[in-house]
This record gives C-alpha cells, structure tokens and sequence, in this order.
C-alpha cells in the first residue's frame, strides 16, 4: 500500500455534500491517516497528486453514502472538473454511467457546488460509458475513447466562444 498513491473518499452530513479525502487507505472507516477536509481541499489535494506524479492512483468511493442518497448522483463518485478548464482534462470511465442522470458518477464543479454542471456539458466528454468487453478485445479502445472526448471538448470550447 503506498500512502502517496492510495485514497478514500468519505462523504458526511444528511445529503452527502461534506466530502473529505483520505490518503494512504482504501478502508473504511478510516483511522489513522491524513485527512483532506472540504470539498474544494479535497478535489485541490487530488489535483495536485496527480500533477506531481504519472503514477497510477487508485480511490476508493463511499458506498454507504451513495446507498444512503438512494443511488443518487450527488452521492456517487466524486469527479472534479472545470468545464472551461484547457490545463486538465478530466475523463472518467465507468460501464454504468447514463447520459440524463450518471447515477454512479458525481461530476462536481467546486466553483458552483452544490449545484452540478448540465449533463450534456459532461457526458461524452468527462464521463464515458466504459465498454469492458470491448477494452479488452481492442487495445486501442481506450487510447481511441480519449481522443474522441478530446475532439468532443475542442468542438464545446468552440461553441462557448
């Protein structure tokens, strides 16, 4: 287990809204460990993990949280993202994602929060519905995915200007 690449998100309060991140666990609860508190600290802590390495970092979501919103979004998997953004280009991959409402993923603008950027802003370009079977068969598909969200972003930069 390394601390520096190893994560949990926990979510607080009635509507989950509190969100924290903790480095250096998968397990919840956690105990033990640095807490990021916030969720604007939390998202800044993640960006600046990435940044700072090209590792792979793995994130545990809070499952009890999003079963106790019911499934609803605002508890699912945080993603950051600044739709306007041009230095990072967030994507997140899951085969259950949905177009009208992600459900499984949160995609979160701490700018705006609470409230959620439109999902015709995210979806297909932030958030892709992952095909298992065929990221398995074709080596390229994520490579091909990713270029395709990149395309789909240049042509929404376009249309805001």
């Amino acid at each position: 287990n390394d601390a520096s690449s190893t994560g949990t998100f926990i979510r607080n309060g009635a509507d989950a809204a509190d969100i924290a991140l903790a480095w250096g666990t998968r397990e919840q609860p956690v105990e033990g460990v640095p807490v990021v508190q916030g969720i604007a600290a939390a998202a800044e802590s993640l960006e600046e993990r990435l940044a700072r390495s090209s590792r792979t970092v793995v994130l545990r979501d809070d499952y009890a949280a999003w079963s106790r919103m019911k499934f609803a979004h605002a508890g699912g998997k945080p993603l950051f993202l600044r739709i306007e953004d041009a230095s990072t280009f967030p994507v997140f991959f899951d085969d259950h994602a949905r177009p009208v409402n992600p459900s499984i993923i949160d995609p979160i603008d701490v700018r705006t929060f609470p409230r959620r950027p439109p999902m015709a802003q995210v979806y297909d370009v932030h958030i892709v519905r992952a095909a298992p079977l065929v990221s398995i068969t074709e080596l390229g598909y994520f490579r091909d995915e990713l270029e395709r969200c990149e395309r789909a972003k240049v042509a929404q930069w376009q249309r805001r200007r």
